[in-house]
C-alpha cells in the first residue's frame, strides 16, 4: 500500500478499473498520469408484459470503447440506467433507463441505450453510440416469437444481455434474461425464473424482465401451422369470453370463424348477456376444426366475438375474418386474424390495435379481471466500468469514422454510378459464405426507374453481369434480389419512400441458407439460396453494368459490403451512427466528401474506384 501511494504522489497511478454498478449518477476523476481509458456501458433491460401471447422486455444496449483520449485530473459524468419495470394491472411495462459517459462539456463519449419494454410480441434490445476511440456496438437481446436471444444464463463481460422471455403459451410466465458482466472477465448475473403469474427479472447487467402470465387464461395448442388453436375455456370458469375490437370494426357484411366449439358463439355480446342475433350452435361441434359463417347481412358495427365459455366444453379458435364494405363504395377489405405460431391472435389487415381477450360475468353482466397480481418481471440495472492501463484494453473495437455524408445519383437524366475493384484479389467473390449488403438510401423521386440497380456484383472480364444485384422491381417501389440475371424474390412491402431515408440490409445467413431483406430492421422478405458466387470481380453501385438508362435517383449513405459475416440474424434496431470497417468489411463507401476514395477494411490493400459522369457528395445524412 505504501508503494501504491507513493506512486500516486508521483502522478503514477498502476493499471486499474472502477465500476458503476448501481443507478444513479456519478463522477469519475482521471487519475493521475493517465491520457487514455477503456470504457464499457450497458444499458437497463426493458420491463417484461402482462397479456396475451406477449413478449419479455429486451436486453440493454452494450458499447465500449479503448483509446478514449482524456486529461489526468479531468471529470467525467457517469449515468448508470434504471431497470424498465415490468407491466402490472395498474401500470405498463418501462424501456430501461439509458448508460452513458460524457465530459462536462456535456459531450457523449458513449451511450448505451435501454432495452425497450416492446408493444405486442416483439420488444427489441437497445443499442447505442460512441463517439471516440475504437469501438463497438452490440444490440441487446430481442425478445420475440423467435426469441433466439434468449438466454437465462448470464452473459460473459462484453456480451450482449439478453431479452427476457417470450410468452410462448397463453399460461406460462416467461424468465429473465441474463445480464452481461461489467467487471473486465467477469460473467453478468443469470435471470431470474417466473413464477406464479410473475416474468423473472432481468440479470444484472441489463437483462431484459420476462414476460407474466395472461391475467384472462386460456391454452395454445400447436398445430403443423394452419391446424393452431387456443381453447379459450380454461381459466373462464362461469364466465363468458369476449374477443373485443378497439375501435369497433364498422361496416361488416361478413363475418367468418374457423374452428371447433361444444359451447355455443355469436356476436356483440352486450351486457344483458345476449349477443346482437342470440347465441348460435357451432355447426359440426366434433373434434375437427372447420370453418362457417357467423354473420352475412346488412353492414353493422361489431364490438366483439362472443364465446359462451360459461357452458361445459372446449371452444377452439383457429382463425376469424371479417369482410368490411365502406359505404357507397364497391371494394371489399378483408380483415383477417389468425394465430401467428405462439398463440397469439394477429391482424394481418387494418386494424392498428389487436383485439383482447375479456370475461364477462353471467351474473351482473360486468367485464371481470380473475387476475392474481400477475405481472412481468423488471429488467436488470445498467452498468458503467472505466479503465485504465493496457491490461484493461477491452480489444475488438473499431474506429469511428465521420460518415455523416451521402451521394447524389441523379437519375437517368444522366450516367451516374461507381465501380469498386478490390486490392486484394477474390474480396468481393463471396463464395457459399455468409454476407452482408447494407445501405441508406433516399429516394428523390416518387418511385425509380423500372429495375435500376443500386448494387450489383459482376465479372468484368468477360463480362458477367449480375452475378448478384439489388434493383428496383418493375414499378420502381419494391426491391429485388437477383442472382446469376434472374429475380430470385422481391420484397414484401414497398421498400423506396420518397423524401426520407430508409435503411436496406441484405444478408445471407448460411444456418438458413438463406437471403434475407430487412427494411429498416424488419424482415420483409427472404428466399432460400445456391448461390455460389465465384466471379464477381467488381461492384457497381449506381446503374447496370450491361445496358445503361437503369440509373437510381437519390442519395446513398454508408453503403458496406461485409464477406464472410451476417450482420443481422433478426429484426434488428438501425444504427444510429455511421458505420465502420468492422471484422468482415470489403467496402464502405458514400460516407464522405471524397468521391474517387473508399475504405476496403482492416488488413486488406486499396482497391481502386471509378467515377462515371457526375454524382454529387452531399451533406445531407440519414443521422443528423
Amino acid at each position: 500500500m505504501a508503494i501504491q501511494q507513493a506512486l500516486m504522489v508521483l502522478g503514477v497511478v498502476p493499471p486499474g478499473y472502477e465500476t458503476f454498478e448501481s443507478p444513479g449518477d456519478f463522477n469519475f476523476i482521471v487519475p493521475p498520469g493517465q491520457t487514455e481509458l477503456s470504457i464499457m456501458s450497458i444499458g437497463a433491460g426493458g420491463g417484461g408484459q402482462r397479456d396475451i401471447g406477449v413478449a419479455g422486455g429486451g436486453g440493454g444496449g452494450l458499447v465500449w470503447c479503448d483509446n478514449v483520449s482524456v486529461s489526468p485530473g479531468e471529470i467525467l459524468s457517469v449515468r448508470v440506467g434504471t431497470a424498465g419495470t415490468g407491466e402490472s394491472a395498474t401500470g405498463i411495462a418501462h424501456t430501461g433507463g439509458e448508460s452513458y459517459v460524457r465530459r462536462q462539456t456535456g459531450e457523449y463519449i458513449l451511450r448505451s441505450y435501454g432495452g425497450n419494454s416492446g408493444i405486442g410480441n416483439t420488444a427489441f434490445g437497445g443499442i447505442g453510440a460512441y463517439n471516440f476511440g475504437n469501438g463497438s456496438i452490440v444490440q441487446g437481446g430481442n425478445s420475440n416469437t423467435s426469441n433466439s436471444a434468449h438466454s437465462t444464463t448470464g452473459q460473459v463481460y462484453k456480451s450482449s444481455p439478453r431479452a427476457g422471455e417470450f410468452n410462448t403459451v397463453g399460461l406460462t410466465t416467461g424468465d429473465g434474461g441474463g445480464g452481461s458482466g461489467v467487471v473486465p472477465n467477469q460473467t453478468g448475473g443469470s435471470g431470474a425464473s417466473g413464477s406464479s403469474g410473475v416474468g423473472g427479472d432481468g440479470g444484472e447487467f441489463g437483462g431484459g424482465g420476462g414476460c407474466s402470465l395472461n391475467p384472462v387464461g386460456y391454452v395454445f395448442y400447436p398445430g403443423s401451422g394452419n391446424d393452431d388453436y387456443i381453447d379459450l375455456k380454461p381459466g373462464a370458469g362461469t364466465n363468458d369470453t369476449k374477443i373485443v375490437f378497439d375501435p369497433p370494426l364498422t361496416n361488416v357484411s361478413v363475418v367468418n370463424i374457423a374452428g371447433d366449439f361444444q359451447s355455443q358463439i355469436g356476436y356483440n355480446l352486450s351486457s344483458g348477456g345476449s349477443p346482437s342475433g342470440g347465441w348460435v350452435n357451432w355447426p359440426n361441434a366434433n373434434g375437427t376444426l372447420s370453418g362457417t359463417t357467423l354473420y352475412n347481412g346488412p353492414e353493422k358495427t361489431i364490438n366483439n366475438i362472443a364465446f359462451r365459455t360459461s357452458q361445459s366444453g372446449y371452444a377452439k379458435l383457429t382463425t376469424l375474418s371479417v369482410i368490411s364494405t365502406a359505404s357507397g363504395s364497391s371494394v371489399n377489405a378483408q380483415l383477417e386474424y389468425k394465430l401467428d405460431g405462439t398463440g397469439n391472435l394477429q391482424t394481418t389487415f387494418g386494424q392498428t390495435k389487436l383485439p383482447t381477450l375479456v370475461r364477462q360475468s353471467t351474473t351482473t353482466g360486468n367485464d371481470v379481471s380473475i387476475g392474481t397480481g400477475e405481472r412481468g418481471g423488471d429488467g436488470g440495472d445498467g452498468g458503467v466500468a472505466i479503465a485504465w492501463g493496457d491490461p484493461y484494453l477491452i480489444g475488438g473495437g473499431f474506429p469511428l469514422i465521420d460518415g455523416k455524408r451521402s451521394t447524389f445519383f441523379r437519375g437517368n437524366t444522366t450516367n451516374d454510378y461507381f465501380d469498386y475493384t478490390p486490392g486484394t484479389s477474390n474480396n468481393f467473390m463471396m463464395g457459399t459464405g455468409n454476407f452482408t449488403i447494407e445501405f441508406w438510401f433516399k429516394s428523390s423521386a416518387s418511385s425509380q426507374v423500372p429495375f435500376a440497380v443500386f448494387v450489383e456484383g459482376y465479372e468484368a472480364s468477360p463480362l458477367l453481369s449480375q452475378v448478384w444485384a439489388i434493383q428496383a422491381d418493375s414499378s420502381g417501389n419494391k426491391l429485388v434480389w437477383i442472382e446469376s440475371g434472374s429475380i430470385k424474390f422481391t420484397t414484401t412491402v414497398n421498400a423506396i419512400d420518397q423524401g426520407v431515408w430508409v435503411h436496406h440490409a441484405f444478408v445471407k445467413n448460411n444456418n438458413s441458407n438463406s437471403v434475407t431483406y430487412f427494411k429498416n430492421g424488419i424482415s420483409r422478405g427472404t428466399y432460400t439460396t445456391s448461390l455460389n458466387d465465384t466471379d464477381t470481380t467488381t461492384v457497381r453501385v449506381g446503374n447496370w453494368s450491361n445496358v445503361t438508362n437503369y440509373n437510381i435517383h437519390g442519395y446513398m449513405s454508408n453503403l458496406s459490403i461485409l464477406k464472410g459475416v451476417a450482420r443481422y440474424n433478426n429484426n434488428f434496431t438501425v444504427p444510429v451512427q455511421p458505420l465502420s470497417e468492422i471484422t468482415g468489411t470489403v467496402l464502405l463507401d458514400h460516407n464522405s466528401s471524397l468521391l474517387n476514395s473508399a475504405y476496403w477494411g482492416p488488413g486488406n490493400s486499396t482497391g481502386t474506384v471509378v467515377q462515371n459522369d457526375a454524382p454529387v457528395a452531399s451533406t445531407d445524412n440519414p443521422f443528423s
